[in-house]
């Protein structure tokens, strides 16, 4: 058999199932995204709270944050949340504007405050809008907003903080986040993602969202390309065990060098 052939053999093989290892991991991340892997519960329409650059009659951004736990791990590749609009002065009920400017952030939780801590994550959101056909207690149209996300891990399990902010073009109108529940921890900061200091209302509830990601029998893509590693090395071993007998401990390149060696000289 000639070794140089079977060196060449052994390097497509592997790099091919590297290259399919890579694919299957990048298709993995395009896969729609539908899954729920957080659900901070049921939507509550009779109450929401403004979280939006035109800032109410304060004339200053306002942003809105809730604190929600994780049991374990998660990694995020979209979100689900809802959401109106009102006339900022008046508060009157206002048509939605032509398109939206979002943006969502993630914070640790600082432990001694009980506030929203460090900047985890931040991003701008492309999202779909869609009338729900609700409307809450003050005839305000209730609507649902979807976007991916770059994927990315919350880890460890813990609490968290996420702040969901509208920048709406036009300058009287107000975005406001839907509550789902009257129980749980809020915070509001004057300011932007970066800056400005956050405090607790005098009120509790939580917000409505949902964190979206693959299912659990779908393998995140770092698994997917360990597998794709752990194939190739094994493909490797095998090789070499075949070339040189499964008795003599091999441990490095040096050792294709030294297979090729003997092929030229049996050649």
């Amino acid at each position: 058999m000639n070794v140089s052939r079977s060196l060449r053999r052994f390097a497509r093989v592997s790099v091919w199932t590297a290259l399919a290892s890579l694919s299957l991991a990048e298709n993995t991340e395009a896969a729609p995204v539908s899954h729920v892997v957080y659900d901070n519960g049921p939507l509550l329409i009779a109450a929401a709270a403004g979280s939006d650059s035109g800032g109410g009659t304060s004339g200053s951004p306002v942003m809105i944050a809730d604190q929600f736990m994780l049991g374990e791990a998660i990694t995020v590749q979209g979100i689900r949340f809802w959401g109106t609009y009102q006339d900022q002065f008046g508060g009157g009920f206002v048509a939605a504007p032509n398109g939206d400017d979002f943006d969502v952030a993630f914070y640790a939780n600082d432990t001694a405050t009980d506030l929203p801590g460090e900047l985890v994550e931040v991003q701008d959101l492309d999202v779909t809008r869609i009338f729900t056909g609700l409307t809450n207690p003050q005839g305000f149209d209730i609507y649902e907003y979807e976007s991916r996300l770059h994927p990315f891990r919350l880890r460890p399990a813990g609490t968290y903080w996420i702040s969901i902010y509208n920048n709406t073009p036009e300058p009287l109108l107000m975005w406001l986040w839907t509550y789902s529940g009257p129980v749980g921890r809020l915070a509001f900061s004057v300011g932007s993602f970066n800056d400005g200091a956050w405090f607790a209302p005098p009120t509790f509830g939580n917000l409505s969202f949902q964190l979206l990601g693959a299912p659990r029998s779908v393998p995140e893509p770092e698994v997917l390309s360990l597998l794709g590693l752990a194939s190739f090395l094994t493909a490797g071993r095998r090789f070499l065990e075949k070339r040189l007998g499964p008795k003599r401990p091999f441990s490095c390149w040096w050792d294709l060098t030294l297979v090729r060696r003997r092929g030229h000289r049996s050649a």
